[in-house]
């Protein structure tokens, strides 16, 4: 674990809990890790400055060295600094950087470390060029590799997407970066719980550029599939042994006697975030032979488009995630009979909906969010139940959608007091 460093430092000593034994003989030996991981000038803190500027540290030599645009004053800059777990680092706060200034890191066990930091002010004639102009995964650099990964960049949203089979160990490869002329590249690492890592691009002239990358896995086998869920939620707790040949002994997962998968449960009964999925990849679109997906009480804010490809769908459950929305794709789910939609943040539900002419129960109950409905939901010619309680915010219900309580045999319709049904148009 890392310890970050903002305007006031913070200082982290050897502090003894009360459930310490005292009697210990054996004392775990004092850190002597003593390294400045990070250096960086965050405009946030820095008011004389548009961009973050992330200094290069080199670690033999213990120097730091950061360049600023042109015309920036250094008198009282404010970096923000990681060191290593348990060290500690001094001086804090704002300093004089138009010379050297030195900072001391102090280990748990007491030994020092000096960096010296030095920041210049570009050249005002220096390029401003800050681009990733290839990024590839050579198969002559990752014995992983039998042919040459080019990853897609997008220059106008900053993303790298590398498409790569999920059954390869990604955390192994190597890229090779091209970039403008004259200009740096730093790599922060990937973040926590997160599927992106950050690439740092600095022009001659100080100013940088931030590109957000990931991998996309992809899969050809249904074991494939499911290694690409595990391993596109990067802090789930599902408990699965990835590196298993049988799936069909992998926790919430069942077989046809073909060997796809027919029933697909992620949820976990124990734990209020569940698995703590926050998405489903694309890939899911290959499982075609499901018939049964439960993906309740986790953390997902989206649906893949591909989701349109299970065809064979016949119960999904989404419950309790933080949904914003549902892909219009949803509408080519024409064998689903159940579909579980309550406690989320879905503020609207797709017209589309109406498509799904197998669906018998739809859960719509506890969106705090909700406005409105789709009159196309009294299109649906199987449907026996709907459920739209608890919807604060979804006060009228479309008359297509109120009138399906006049059919024979009535369909059960359960919605708040205060919501009401709209007039006719043959009123």
């Amino acid at each position: 674990m890392k310890k970050n460093f903002h305007l006031l430092l913070l200082v982290a000593g050897s502090v003894c809990m009360a459930s310490c034994n005292k009697d210990d003989d054996n004392p775990s030996p004092k850190s002597d890790a003593k390294q400045i991981l990070s250096f960086v000038f965050k405009a946030a803190n820095n008011k004389a400055l548009n961009e973050d500027v992330t200094a290069e540290i080199n670690q033999e030599d213990k120097t730091i060295a950061a360049t600023v645009p042109f015309g920036t004053e250094l008198t009282s800059l404010t970096p923000s600094i990681e060191v290593s777990e348990e060290a500690t680092v001094s001086p804090a706060g704002a300093h004089d950087f138009s010379s050297e200034v030195t900072y001391t890191v102090t280990a748990e066990n007491g030994t020092k470390a000096t960096y010296k930091v030095i920041v210049n002010q570009a050249d005002p004639n220096a390029s401003d060029a800050k681009q990733i102009l290839s990024f590839v995964f050579k198969e002559e650099d990752n014995t992983a590799l039998n042919e040459d990964i080019t990853a897609e960049i997008n220059q106008d949203n900053h993303t790298i997407i590398a498409n790569v089979p999920a059954s390869i160990n990604e955390t192994t490869l190597t890229p090779f970066i091209e970039i403008s002329e004259k200009a740096t590249i730093s790599y922060s690492g990937p973040q926590q719980c997160k599927r992106e890592s950050i690439y740092t691009v600095t022009a001659e002239d100080g100013t940088p550029a931030s590109y957000t990358f990931a991998f996309n896995f992809t899969a050809t086998t249904q074991k494939e599939v499911l290694i690409a869920i595990y391993k596109s939620n990067p802090c789930n707790t599902l408990p699965w042994d990835i590196y298993t040949d049988d799936i069909d002994t992998w926790q919430g997962v069942r077989l046809n006697n073909e060997g796809k998968i027919t029933v697909l449960i992620l949820f976990d009964d124990d734990n209020e975030v569940g698995y703590g999925l926050t998405n489903l990849p694309e890939v899911i679109g290959e499982l075609t032979s499901l018939e049964k997906l439960e993906s309740h009480d986790n953390l997902l804010t989206g649906l893949p488009g591909t989701i349109g490809n299970l065809t064979s769908l016949k119960s999904l459950v989404l419950s309790a995630n933080a949904l914003t929305s549902l892909p219009d794709e949803i509408r080519h789910l024409t064998n689903l009979e159940i579909l579980l939609l309550s406690s989320t943040s879905l503020t609207r539900i797709p017209d589309t909906m109406g498509n799904l002419t197998s669906l018998e129960e739809l859960i719509l109950s506890h969106n705090p969010l909700l406005t409105n409905i789709p009159g196309t939901i009294g299109n649906l010619p199987s449907l026996e139940f709907l459920n739209l309680r608890h919807n604060p915010l979804l006060t009228t219900i479309p008359a297509a959608v109120c009138e399906l309580q006049d059919k024979n045999p009535p369909i059960t319709i359960l919605k708040d007091d205060g919501a009401t049904c709209e007039d006719s148009e043959d009123n």
